[in-house]
């Protein structure tokens, strides 16, 4: 129903948008021109929102099958899982990745694109573990939990051990390096378990960092864009926040014939203003982040502002 509604509004703002044309000229056709964007843009973002909760619950749904296949009891084939743990003397076992991969139990998490300042900068899936003799168990508890989260410490060895809940459950095997600069820096990132199968296990790791305050030595300078008033742009600003990444590139406009630098988040917003755009096209910039946004009440735009580092 929900998107049967997005999809008629959407038809009716294109209705509108062709009696606004044919009533060109008429006292009639502001109102027409704006309740017809209206329309347009409620209907789009009912569609991304409907999007995003279709695929949060297929997610949910992931999770939930994750949880049933760990939570049954023994089987012929989840046996060996617990006999070669057992059997290890070294209390872990180096698991080879799984053979059959379409019976891999994968789960999909909801990632975050920032935690307060720090923005998402790497992320990895498919990252290989070693398990523990109880890992079994704690896997059992988180599925039942239904939380899939793990943390990460130093070890021996200069190894790098995940727990659950501040039980020790698996030694990480990949990227090891950096989840040891991050906890040594105190950056936040995030370990999820991302697949089980047999004993195999792998995790998600996905690392934050705030790259404002790393370029905070570079010179910066906030510009107010252009080309923000079309409907793609102004849909690309719904839910933008300050500190959120963008990114710059060299385009080419057709209908005036010029380059320019778009500056998009997925979407185009906007554009480089002239003096910025030149010094981006000679020299290059280290990043750029939304600023802030304001808000034209008699035009109904938004008008995004971001701060260059040089």
């Amino acid at each position: 129903m929900e998107k049967v509604t997005a999809i008629v509004l959407i038809v009716c703002g294109v209705i509108l948008m062709y009696l606004a044309a044919y009533l060109n000229g008429s006292s009639l056709y502001t109102l027409c021109s704006i309740c017809s964007v209206a329309l347009l843009i409620i209907g789009i973002v009912k569609l991304v929102k409907l999007n995003k909760k279709n695929k949060a619950e297929a997610a949910r749904k992931e999770v939930e099958a994750l949880s049933q296949q760990m939570a049954k009891p023994a089987s012929p084939s989840s046996a060996p899982v617990r006999s070669s743990s057992a059997a290890a003397k070294s209390g872990q076992q180096d698991q080879p990745p799984a053979d059959d991969e379409d019976k891999t139990i994968h789960v999909k998490v909801d990632v975050p694109s920032r935690i307060g300042s720090c923005i998402l900068v790497y992320n990895y899936a498919g990252v290989r573990i070693s398990l523990l003799n109880n890992t079994a168990n704690v896997f059992e508890t988180m599925a039942k939990e239904k939380d899939l989260e793990m943390t990460a410490d130093h070890g021996e060895d200069d190894s790098i051990v995940l727990s659950y809940r501040g039980t020790p459950c698996a030694i990480l095997r990949g990227r090891e390096d950096m989840v040891s600069d991050w906890i040594d820096r105190g950056d936040p990132f995030l370990i999820y378990l991302d697949s089980y199968k047999d004993g195999a296990a792998t995790v998600h790791i996905i690392f934050y960092r705030d790259e404002q305050k790393r370029l905070s030595h570079r010179e910066t300078q906030v510009v107010r864009l252009t080309k923000y008033a079309n409907e793609d742009a102004q849909l690309g600003l719904i839910g933008v926040k300050p500190g959120d990444k963008v990114d710059l590139s060299e385009e080419y406009d057709p209908r005036s014939s010029s380059e320019y630098v778009a500056v998009s988040n997925g979407l185009e917003i906007g554009a480089l203003p002239k003096a910025a755009a030149n010094r981006y096209l000679s020299e290059g910039a280290a990043a750029a982040f939304i600023d802030h946004v304001d808000y034209d009440i008699d035009k109904d735009k938004s008008i995004p502002y971001v701060i260059i580092y040089w």
